[in-house]
């Protein structure tokens, strides 16, 4: 889903590729998420949800992760992000459209690939990252949060401060999604 209509999507053979133009608003904070997604039905049970972003986060506000959904005000996301000290990896859940933080750390690396991994077992999800395939997982923590999974995906963002354009963000990603 696109919430403002601006966004590209492309399939390249191997991956997805969502691109937010210039200057389009796609907010995701506590208070919102307008991110540029795409979506696929999922069952209410245990998964794995395993992502390759393809792309270096550069400037402030601009975010790429995984969107965990029950519908639009129930959800969870967990993602990537680029302030002044590098990247961050944030966990958030949504209920009723009121975001909470649920996990951030700053994991201070600048540029390069990263892959995700989100575990689901009953309502407790596990969150890990690392940056080559080889790596090994490291695991950022997990939080217990209730909620009816009627699709899972991937989605990119971006903002600008006040006053300030949104910066462009391109996100090439491979992902896969399994039982546990």
């Amino acid at each position: 889903s696109d919430s403002l209509g601006l966004a590209d999507y492309a399939l390249n053979g191997q991956q997805v590729v969502i691109t937010v133009p210039p200057e389009a608003n796609y907010e995701t904070s506590r208070k919102f998420h307008k991110a540029a997604q795409i979506t696929q039905p999922v069952a209410n049970t245990d998964f794995s949800l395993l992502v390759k972003f393809d792309s270096t986060l550069s400037k402030q506000f601009q975010f790429q992760g995984i969107v965990i959904q029950e519908d639009m005000n129930n959800l969870i996301r967990v993602e990537t992000s680029y302030d002044d000290s590098g990247l961050r990896f944030s966990a958030l859940s949504f209920e009723n459209g009121v975001g909470k933080a649920r996990k951030s750390v700053n994991i201070g690396l600048a540029g390069g690939d990263i892959h995700m991994l989100v575990r689901r077992t009953g309502d407790k999800f596990q969150m890990y990252y690392r940056l080559l395939a080889t790596d090994k997982w490291i695991g950022i923590g997990n939080f217990t949060h209730p909620i009816i999974v009627e699709k899972v995906g991937v989605f990119a963002s971006s903002y600008g401060a006040t006053g300030t354009p949104a910066p462009a963000t391109t996100s090439p990603m491979t992902l896969a999604c399994s039982p546990p």
